[in-house]
């Protein structure tokens, strides 16, 4: 069972949601082969975690599972992995049909909730909205606040010193607090 590799930066971290369906009557044997496999995977270089969102109705019977590299170019390398390869080999007469894999990576990666039910790609115009909700007003700061103390260094030197900033606040603090304030409105139920 080969999985598509979508194109994903080598370089930028990825979330992969991979979708499997299983037999009737085999979710047992496919949760108990799961749980024996995930500790190995953690240990893959660049495996940042894993979440496994079981079928929330008896009528389905797809799990979605969520994982995060450091990079694409890890995320490639684990699929080649002998012990992910033997892994899905195993799970196959399990499964109803192939895996259906997305990755996101970039500004699509940015905005998902770390307890949604599935992951699912936002609507382009929310994330642009959520994307200028949080850069306009962190570059007016950082401009405002960073400009009479930059003014006499050179112009590439302030816009990389504007750049680090503005990349460094919404990575870590101004998308995460968004998600969360607008996670309603970005994920309806």
């Amino acid at each position: 069972m080969k999985e598509p590799d979508a194109a994903t930066v080598a370089d930028q971290p990825v979330t992969v949601n991979i979708v499997r369906t299983v037999r009737p009557g085999r979710e047992a044997e496919f949760e108990i082969l799961m749980r024996a496999f995930i500790p190995l995977a953690l240990t893959f270089p660049g495996h940042l975690g894993v979440h496994v969102v079981k079928p929330a109705a008896q009528a389905s019977r797809d799990y979605h599972i969520i994982i995060k590299f450091a990079t694409g170019e890890q995320w490639r390398s684990f699929q080649a992995w002998p012990e992910y390869e033997q892994f899905r080999t195993m799970i196959e007469p399990l499964l109803e049909r192939e895996p259906c894999v997305r990755e996101m990576s970039g500004l699509e990666s940015w905005i998902t909730m770390p307890h949604a039910a599935t992951l699912r790609p936002l609507p382009r115009w929310k994330m642009a909205t959520v994307t200028l909700l949080a850069v306009y007003p962190t570059s007016l700061f950082i401009t405002e606040f960073l400009r009479p103390r930059l003014l006499h260094w050179p112009v590439a030197a302030q816009s990389l010193i504007y750049a680090m900033c503005t990349v460094g606040l919404l990575t870590w603090v101004i998308m995460p607090l968004l998600t969360r304030w607008l996670a309603r409105w970005l994920y309806p139920r």
